[in-house]
């Protein structure tokens, strides 16, 4: 069976971005309002959690109607967004990292 080259293409930015170092990470970033195409993979700095905080990692994230319509600008009213921001806010999988004291 052979992959199709967005399929494999997707398996390498999976592979890709679970070799981050301590102090980045991967992100899908938006940086203006519109389909699909405005969605960009980006390394970013890694926050640090502060002091009754968790670092969550996110291996997977799910598109949810409220994700699209976030991403055309149609929630400012409800969810006011500004930009860049980071896309995802439904994480079926969990993991975290507690702050350090």
């Amino acid at each position: 069976m052979e992959l199709s080259n967005k399929v494999t293409y997707e398996i390498l930015k999976y592979e890709e971005a679970n070799n981050m170092s301590e102090s980045r990470m991967k992100a899908i970033l938006v940086h203006e309002f519109g389909g699909p195409d405005v969605l960009k993979l980006e390394e970013v700095d890694r926050p640090n959690p502060l002091a009754g905080e968790v670092l969550v990692k996110i291996r997977y994230a799910a598109v949810t109607p409220f994700d699209w319509k976030t991403r055309k600008g149609w929630m400012q009213a409800v969810s006011p967004k500004s930009l860049p921001y980071i896309q995802g806010f439904s994480h079926p999988e969990l993991s975290n990292q507690q702050a350090r004291e």
